[in-house]
């Protein structure tokens, strides 16, 4: 057997199958397939046709799709931070390339997130960003795939906050707090107050941190009651915190005194034989079911509480989970609980539900209120701030506004009154008829 030529339509003349089979006139046609022949002593023999050709440029040979670039297997980028991962291939007929994450196709949908010739693009990389990128390069001819594991380094997120928690004078407390990070190098302080738990020479001997970051503390005593801050870090800024409240109840002695009650971590001695009150948490009165806020304007959310003894400190939740204040801007407590909100915002909107407490715990949590956003009065038309006219003829003076809800207008002369003739018509515009010297002056 001799050599073997593949031809095609790249040769000016055709090839034969077999020696003496051409067509009639002794021309050959242009070839329309190229034809694999292999050279022996008995002739040209015909081992097989490639696909027919749409034209003497087209493509003969199919080829799968095969990648010629891609991005590494696991990438490590900082949190809102952009990221580029490029996947370049090649094949015949030319191969589509897709992007999943988690099984969905991305870069339809997703603001931030592109997908352009093969090529991802996440704009702001953030915390649900990290998983396993697969990039799939397909044709009729089969399909390849290659997987990146994107890492993204950021600070922790606090998973587990710590709660809340009443108990008796010389019980064990233990106060949660679990985070997840990557870098998961993860370590845990705990403060009372602003103060390091560590640093207060009380609480040092009783207190540990497990490695869970949990908070242990032995034998609580009056003045450990206030409030106690997880902050996890794994050596990136932006630590996050979390906060919860500790309430110390204290149990009479048979003695002449007795530390009964406890505010804001402080004892006070109560003589023994005095009457003590009947145990009476705090609790709520009366939550409203709404709580309007004005649109761009300060805001407050009341929590309305009896509690006697007196309050102590009042916390909150925002649709169902614990209120962290330092996550919202300009956002505040003030002393009798009630929730300042610096601006009304659709950060606000939300239902929101309060727990007070007193030396004696809580009588639980309120019902929840649902804080709307409200437009605060806004004028439609201002009255100028001068106006003429004759005695004895008749003035009006426009004035209109808007709000939800509307609002109502009224009028006032500066300084002495003006009985009688002074109206304000259906429009809210006044009406001076006839006009004296009296109405003269500021309105």
């Amino acid at each position: 057997m001799g050599p073997c030529v593949l031809t095609g339509p790249w040769v000016p003349q055709a090839a034969w199958p077999r020696a003496g089979d051409s067509p009639e006139g002794g021309q050959a046609d242009e070839p329309r397939a190229a034809a694999l022949i292999c050279l022996s002593d008995h002739g040209m023999q015909l081992f097989g046709l490639v696909a027919p050709l749409a034209s003497p440029d087209a493509s003969l040979l199919t080829a799968p799709p095969q990648f010629l670039e891609t991005p590494p297997q696991v990438l490590e980028v900082r949190e809102l931070e952009p990221v580029t991962l490029r996947c370049v291939a090649q094949g015949n007929p030319q191969p589509r390339v897709t992007w999943k994450l988690r099984g969905q196709d991305l870069g339809q949908g997703q603001s931030q997130v592109q997908v352009l010739n093969g090529t991802l693009r996440i704009r702001r990389v953030e915390r649900s960003s990290a998983g396993v990128y697969t990039c799939q390069a397909s044709s009729t001819e089969g399909s390849t795939t290659h997987a990146t594991q994107l890492l993204v380094l950021g600070p922790p997120v606090i998973v587990v906050p710590p709660k809340n928690s009443t108990v008796n004078a010389s019980q064990d407390v233990s106060l949660a707090c679990r985070a997840e990070a990557y870098p998961a190098n993860l370590t845990y302080s705990w403060f009372q107050d602003s103060t390091n738990v560590f640093h207060i020479s009380r609480l040092q001997p009783r207190v540990r941190i497990l490695v869970d970051g949990s908070l242990r503390l032995q034998a609580a005593q009056p003045d450990d009651a206030g409030r106690y801050t997880c902050v996890p870090s794994n050596g990136l800024p932006r630590s996050p915190s979390a906060s919860a409240y500790l309430t110390v109840l204290c149990k009479p002695h048979p003695a002449p005194w007795t530390d009964c009650f406890t505010s804001l971590g402080q004892a006070q001695l109560l003589p023994y034989n005095l009457p003590l009150l009947p145990p009476d948490p705090a609790q709520v009165t009366a939550m409203p079911p709404e709580t309007p806020l004005p649109v761009g304007m300060r805001g407050v959310i009341r929590c309305p509480v009896r509690a006697n003894p007196p309050l102590l400190f009042v916390s909150w939740t925002k649709d169902g989970q614990a209120l962290q204040l330092d996550k919202f801007p300009g956002w505040s407590q003030g002393p009798e609980g009630s929730l300042i909100i610096a601006l009304g915002n659709e950060d606000a909107l939300g239902e929101y539900s309060c727990t007070p407490y007193n030396s004696l715990g809580t009588a639980g949590p309120s019902p929840v209120t649902r804080v709307l956003l409200k437009a605060p009065p806004a004028f439609l038309e201002r009255p100028k701030e001068e106006y003429f006219q004759e005695v004895g003829r008749e003035l009006l003076i426009p004035c209109s506004a808007r709000g939800d809800p509307s609002p109502t207008i009224s009028w006032a002369k500066v300084g002495r009154g003006l009985q009688g003739q002074a109206q304000v018509d259906s429009n809210s515009s006044l009406i001076l008829r006839p006009l004296t010297k009296e109405a003269h002056g500021r309105w």
